[in-house]
């Protein structure tokens, strides 16, 4: 029972699975199925050594998000004024989470009324 094998056929299912290994694994590495978070902004008026982009957000210990980016005011708004072209911005990202929080809101809501009760962003140190 010797049956021949069609190499044009295998050689082109090869070819096809490798074609879509290289697209799916670009495709997952560009984040392109990553949910977008809430971006939120702060501004500092002291030292941000040690800060990087990536560093983990934490609430009470808890990661909810990371650093995407650290720049001075007034390079990214050209702003001219000294007294707040020296502040530094600092962009984060909180995660997405699809759960609902104790008071059955969304997680954008429930930053936006702890804000309101006075939550700000402050540096610390770790280690």
């Amino acid at each position: 029972m010797s049956q021949q094998t069609s190499h044009f056929k295998l050689g082109l299912f090869i070819v096809t699975g490798t074609a879509l290994f290289v697209v799916m694994a670009v495709l997952f590495g560009a984040g392109v199925f990553k949910e977008q978070g809430i971006i939120i902004e702060t501004y500092v008026d002291s030292s941000v050594q040690g800060l990087e982009v990536g560093s983990p957000l934490k609430y009470r210990g808890v990661q909810v998000g990371e650093v995407t980016s650290i720049d001075l005011v007034g390079d990214f708004y050209g702003i001219k004024d000294s007294r707040h072209a020296r502040y530094v911005m600092v962009v984060m990202e909180l995660e997405p989470r699809e759960a609902k929080t104790s008071r059955n809101e969304t997680i954008l809501g429930e930053v936006l009324s702890m804000v309101e009760a006075g939550l700000r962003i402050r540096l610390t140190s770790s280690g």
